[in-house]
This record gives C-alpha cells, structure tokens and sequence, in this order.
C-alpha cells in the first residue's frame, strides 16, 4: 500500500511495505509501523511509538504525545500498540511518564471514539473501551474487560478481567474479575455472560457466583472474605480473584448501595 504524497514521515520511521498512510499523517522519527496497518488521515504518530501489525487507526488519533502531566521533564518514551487494534477517530494514547516506563495496548482490542488512554497505562488483549472511555496514568486494565461509555477509571487502579463497567460508572479503587460497576466504586453482580462467552463451564461460573455472595453479600469483610475463599477449595477462576484483591493497594470496589427508590438494583446473575 502507498504511503500517501501528502503525509510526513520522517526518514527515521520504519513503516512496513504493507503498511497504508493516508493524506496528512504525521509519522515521526523512530516510530513503526507493522504490517498491514491503516493509518486513516490527520493522524499523527509520535516518536518512539511502535505499532503492530494488521491494525485499522482511524481519523485524527493522536499516539504517543507527551503525557498529560505537569511536572513531565520531555523527551521520547515508549509507546506500544500490538495487533489486530481498531482505533477510532480521535482516540489519544499518551507515551509514559518516565524514562523506563511504557504505556501499552495488547492485541484485539477495540478503542471507540474520543477514548483515552493515560501514560503508563497497560491495557490486556480484547479489551473495548467506549466512546468517551477515560483511563488515568498508570491503569491497568486486564483481557476481555469493556469500559463503557463515558466511564472514568482513577490513575493507579486495576479493572480486573471480564469486568464490565456499565456507562457513566467510575472507579477510583480496584474493580475485582469478572464484576459489574454502577456508579462510582459500587459492585451490582457478576459479568456471566462474559464468563459464559469466555467458555467458563458451568461449575466454574457457579463457582464465581460463590465467591461473589461471600465477597459482596453475607456482611462479610474483606480479609474475612478471602479467608473463607482460601478455604473453600475453588478452581483456578475464584484463585484468580483471590490473587487480584490480595495485590490491591487502593482497596476493591464495594457492593452496590441501595437505589434512591431504596431498592437495591438487581444482581446480574
């Protein structure tokens, strides 16, 4: 594919023979681009942004700029974007903060329009951010989890995999797999469809539906929760959740609090 007369690449870049450039691209030095990419036009690629292959990146994205943070002292970093990506129009990915670090997207994932990714940011493999979709710096974001509209996520939390953030939602603290958030920081059930699509078998969705009722509805608090998960012989699916809440610094999510109607919203079991 031809790299189109009126986009800049610079000589330093490395932009693969299969590769489309659309009118007005800005590509600068040391950036690449991998096989089979679409680069739509007015999009411009920062140095030091690497870029994988098969990847379709739509109108006036912006990859690999300097990160949105006062005290940021210049210079390239490293950004990363693996394979199979779509990214639509007006989608921001900001390179990290530090010299040593790298934000990074994984392979399939599908950032919508105006979605943002903060520096330091690592977003997993199949991961969909929706329109609006806000990351802070320093998010981690694991595989199959969707960041619905207009949802924010605060700068050093994890969303763990196959949450579901419904839209407008926020997180400041830990959202643990396989969750549903409502709101800011609430719990409302379990992600089942997702786990079903992820080809969880039947005993290992019950079980997640066990460690759901002990973590979010017996009263129970967390460390007591994850003793009783300790114990309960569970599969690798509740280790995973097990694992997750112990490696959190800014503690989890809580169970949804009751509606202004003062009925609790509906588990998604």
């Amino acid at each position: 594919m031809p790299i189109h007369p009126t986009a800049l690449v610079d000589p330093g870049a490395r932009i693969h023979e299969t590769a489309e450039i659309g009118p007005y691209v800005i590509i600068e030095n040391n950036a690449q681009v991998g096989a089979g990419t679409r680069v739509m036009p007015f999009v411009h690629i920062y140095e030091g942004v690497t870029i994988g292959e098969n990847n379709f990146i739509h109108s006036h994205a912006v990859l690999g700029d300097k990160p949105q943070h006062l005290a940021y002292d210049g210079g390239p970093r490293r950004t990363v974007i693996g394979d199979h990506n779509t990214l639509r129009e007006y989608v921001t990915v900001n390179r990290p903060f530090h010299a040593d670090g790298e934000t990074r997207i994984g392979n399939h994932c599908f950032l919508m329009a105006n979605s943002h990714v903060g520096h330091d940011t690592v977003v997993g493999d199949h991961v969909i951010l929706t329109n609006g979709a806000l990351l802070g710096g320093h998010v981690t974001v694991m595989d199959k989890a969707i960041i619905s509209g207009n949802c924010g996520v605060h700068q050093f939390v994890r969303i763990g995999r196959l949450v579901m953030m419904q839209g407008l939602s926020g997180a400041s603290k830990d959202v643990p797999p396989y969750m549903v958030t409502v709101r800011i920081n609430e719990v409302a059930g379990l992600n089942v469809i997702g786990m079903r699509r992820a080809g969880f078998s039947q005993e290992a969705r019950n079980q997640v539906k066990q460690a759901y009722r002990i973590l979010y509805r017996q009263g129970n608090s967390v460390p007591a929760a994850l003793e009783k998960l300790k114990e309960g012989g569970f599969g690798p699916e509740v280790q995973e959740l097990i694992t997750f809440i112990e490696g959190s610094k800014r503690g989890i999510c809580a169970p949804v609090r009751q509606s202004s109607a003062g009925v609790p919203p509906a588990d998604i079991m």
